[in-house]
């Protein structure tokens, strides 16, 4: 069985509701930005705001306690 390196998620907040991705691209579509804005976000815990006026914050989680079914979706 081959083991996982590491389980890191991206963690994205849009006001109460939280989702998990895999990578910084799926957050990008997510979120209709680059891949090196989330990379970005992640590295300077950015706060941003949608155009809904909810805040949006993204961050890195260790993610070996989320239920697969709420990954990258």
């Amino acid at each position: 069985m081959k083991n996982k390196r590491n389980n890191n998620l991206i963690l994205v907040n849009v006001g109460e509701t939280k989702h998990y991705f895999t990578s910084a691209n799926r957050a990008g579509k997510f979120l209709n930005l680059q891949a090196n804005s989330i990379s970005w976000a992640i590295l300077h815990k950015n706060v941003l705001t949608n155009n809904a006026g909810e805040t949006v914050t993204v961050e890195c989680i260790d993610g070996s306690e989320i239920p697969y079914k709420f990954i990258n979706n």
